[in-house]
């Protein structure tokens, strides 16, 4: 058994996390890392648990593993830079929030992985996105979406 890596919020005690297929996915290729489960075939992070002591149902969800900002990521070189973080926050502030903009993250976390694993190294990709992606960053950040660091 793994150290616990989950406090339950009702009684406080430790927790182990089980899980046994991907919720996003349905696949059953998960590997245990940092306190979550992976899954390997769409690579969102997340636990789903109960307490032991309490019975507390828990899901605690990591939607984006680091690298997330796929396209973004690849076009700019670097997960930690100003366009990817306006666009992070974009993402957890704006979309996240609304129904639409979770199916729209969960189509693009389905198939964004893909295309940069086939295209992501290619000019013709990188091309193919920097101006759409500067023209979104410059007009989220005219409207107030920060381009600070971000951790999320």
């Amino acid at each position: 058994m793994t150290d616990p890596q989950l406090i339950c919020p009702r009684c406080g005690k430790d927790v182990y996390p089980l899980q046994s297929s991907c919720h996003n996915c349905g696949s059953d290729s998960l590997r245990y890392k940092d306190g979550y489960f992976e899954c390997s075939k769409c690579g969102i992070y997340w636990t789903r648990t109960t307490c032991d002591y309490c019975f507390t149902k828990m899901i605690v969800e990591k939607c984006y593993k680091p690298g997330g900002c796929y396209i973004a990521t690849s076009v700019y070189g670097s997960y930690d830079c100003p366009e990817v973080w306006t666009l992070r926050r974009f993402r957890d502030y704006t979309l996240a929030p609304k129904w639409y903009g979770k199916l729209f993250i969960r189509v693009y976390y389905a198939i964004s992985p893909t295309f940069v694993k086939l295209f992501g190294n290619s000019t013709w990709f990188k091309k193919m996105w920097i101006k759409r992606l500067n023209k979104m960053v410059n007009r989220l950040n005219e409207n107030g979406i920060s381009n600070k660091p971000y951790k999320d």
